[in-house]
């Protein structure tokens, strides 16, 4: 079975991460946007205007508690490929 992930790099890498909590913060509001026609515009801004928010939610959810159990299961899964396949 090949696999283009290097699932020890990102386990040895999951493992190394600060523990804890991890979560997203962002800012309530950054921009003052306008809509014209099917785009919006900043018109108003402190730092970035764009909508973070969605990526910082999946960051704290791909914390390194979660890609080692995802990791846990790919090792299981294996096992039981490796077997049903003998």
């Amino acid at each position: 079975m090949s696999s283009d992930i290097d699932t020890t790099k990102l386990r040895d890498l999951a493992q190394k991460a600060t523990p804890g909590h991890w979560y997203s913060k962002w800012p309530e509001k950054r921009c003052t946007w306008v809509d014209v026609g099917n785009s919006r515009y900043p018109v108003a801004y402190t730092g970035d205007c764009f909508d973070d928010a969605p990526n910082a939610e999946y960051i704290a959810a791909a914390n390194p508690a979660a890609i080692l159990a995802l990791l846990d299961e790919l090792d299981r899964l294996r096992k039981v490929e490796s077997a049903t396949l003998q």
